[in-house]
């Protein structure tokens, strides 16, 4: 049972492992590389002493270094991907706030459901503009509708509790 519990006693800040955590024990492997480079295991040191999480034992210093560089490059790899869904993705009210707060300009679509999707694209391709009902959104480019994945349930659900109910699209050019 105990084994079990093992993996979730580090901090998967950043993915599968703590990248600080790595980053530290780097720093040990390097300090202590003299050491290291006779064959001997300086991250169980770390263990023995508790600085590090049991998880990491037996690890040698290459492992660490190895798994540093996967963990950051899937790091990198998650910021583009949610850089690119603030710029393109249909985005609810929380994650509009998180693009905007996170320093990306928020540049995909603000809750589009499905059955507006073809009232939009109408829209879009009319050289209409594309609103909500009592907001005006300000694009820098086109609306690509394609890059705009449909909405999970829990996102159409909080969506709806802000208030975007299906045919809330306006075309903001219209001056009814």
């Amino acid at each position: 049972m105990f084994l079990l519990i093992i993996p979730f006693l580090i901090k998967p800040t950043n993915g599968l492992y703590d990248i600080g955590e790595l980053e530290k024990i780097k720093a040990y492997c390097f300090m202590h590389a003299d050491r290291a480079a006779q064959g001997e295991n300086v991250v169980n040191d770390l263990i023995k002493s508790g600085l590090a999480n049991s998880t990491f034992y037996d690890w040698s210093c290459q492992k660490v270094d190895a798994t540093l560089q996967t963990e950051r490059q899937a790091e990198s790899e998650r910021e583009v991907t949610f850089a690119n869904h603030c710029r393109d993705g249909n985005l609810t009210p929380s994650q509009y706030r998180e693009c905007d707060g996170g320093g990306y300009s928020p540049g995909g679509t603000l809750c589009l459901l499905e059955e507006d999707r073809e009232e939009a694209k109408q829209l879009i391709s009319e050289g209409g503009g594309l609103g909500y009902s009592g907001q005006q959104l300000d694009f820098d480019k086109p609306l690509d509708l394609s890059l705009a994945e449909p909405l999970t349930p829990a996102e159409r659900l909080e969506c709806e509790n802000a208030g975007y109910e299906p045919g809330h699209l306006v075309d903001e050019d219209d001056d009814d």
